[in-house]
């Protein structure tokens, strides 16, 4: 009985702590790799994705992105809010550990930003 109260004690405990109103969104972020714009579910799919059909009809979606036909273009404007092109990341394909290329120490990203608003519970 006694492990039945801690283990109910401490539920409620971690029930409170990840209930507590914020003015702060949680966000989840998806990046897929080719994938197409109708191989989800909640895009007109045969193909089944219940789970990311969930998160997009409860959500918000940022359907409208443009993307570059390589990942590294697109994952740096991704990251950073900024055009490849305006960081110098429009040539690149693929880059690789070692590479002298990437983003501009200079140039925040999404990461670096939500890390400075983060409230810390732990």
């Amino acid at each position: 009985m006694q492990h039945l109260t801690t283990s109910l004690a401490a539920t409620l405990a971690f029930v409170s702590v990840i209930s507590v109103k914020t003015d702060k969104p949680n966000i989840i972020l998806l990046t897929l790799d080719d994938i197409g714009w109708a191989d989800v579910g909640y895009q007109g799919s045969d193909f089944p994705t219940p789970n990311i059909d969930s998160l997009a009809n409860s959500g918000t979606k940022l359907d409208r992105m443009y993307a570059m036909p390589q990942c590294s273009p697109t994952r740096s404007a991704l990251l950073t809010g900024r055009y490849a092109h305006k960081i110098g990341m429009q040539h690149f394909s693929t880059i690789f550990p070692g590479a002298t290329a990437g983003i501009p120490f200079d140039t925040p990203t999404i990461a670096e930003l939500f890390q400075k608003h983060t409230i810390r519970l732990l």
